[in-house]
C-alpha cells in the first residue's frame, strides 16, 4: 500500500479516536453534572450533623427524619462528593489524552503533506526518509 494512503488511513483512525474520546469525555461531564445536581439537592434538604438538633426544631420536615436517615443522607453526600472528585480527575485525564490525540492528528497531517510533496521528484530520498522518521518519532512520543 502506498505511504500516502497508509498515512491517510492512520489520520482517519486518529479522527475516529478523537471523536470517541470526545464522546467519552462528554459522558463524564454529564455524569458529573448529574452527581453534582443530586449532591446539591441533598445538601439543601439535609443539615450537617452538627446542625441537626437546632435544624430539626426549625424545620418540621427534618423533625420527621430519624438520625439514621440523616446519617444515611450524609453518607450519600460524602460518597457523591468523592465520586464528583473522581469524575473531575477522569475529565482532566481525558482532556490531556484528547490534546495528545489532536497533536498526533496534526503530525499525521503534516506527514501526509510532506509525503505528498516528496513524491514529486524534486526532493532527494534521504530528505524524505528523514522527514518520515522525524514525524514517526513525534507520533510515537504522543502515544506514550
Amino acid at each position: 500500500m502506498p505511504l500516502p494512503r497508509i498515512i491517510k488511513i492512520k489520520r482517519l483512525q486518529q479522527d475516529a479516536e478523537i471523536q470517541k474520546r470526545m464522546k467519552s469525555q462528554q459522558s463524564l461531564v454529564e455524569k458529573r453534572s448529574n452527581v453534582d445536581a443530586e449532591l446539591s439537592h441533598l445538601k439543601q434538604h439535609v443539615p450537617l450533623m452538627s446542625d441537626t438538633s437546632s435544624e430539626c426544631y426549625a424545620n418540621p420536615n427534618l423533625h420527621e427524619l430519624s438520625l439514621e436517615q440523616i446519617d444515611g443522607a450524609i453518607t450519600t453526600i460524602n460518597t457523591l462528593e468523592a465520586e464528583s472528585n473522581d469524575l473531575e480527575k477522569l475529565i482532566e485525564k481525558s482532556q490531556e489524552k484528547l490534546s495528545r490525540e489532536r497533536a498526533i492528528k496534526e503530525s499525521l497531517k503534516e506527514l501526509e503533506s510532506k509525503v505528498e510533496q516528496s513524491q514529486q521528484p524534486s526532493q532527494p530520498n534521504e530528505q524524505i526518509d528523514d522527514l518520515v522518521t522525524q514525524q514517526a518519532g513525534l507520533i510515537q512520543y504522543g502515544n506514550s
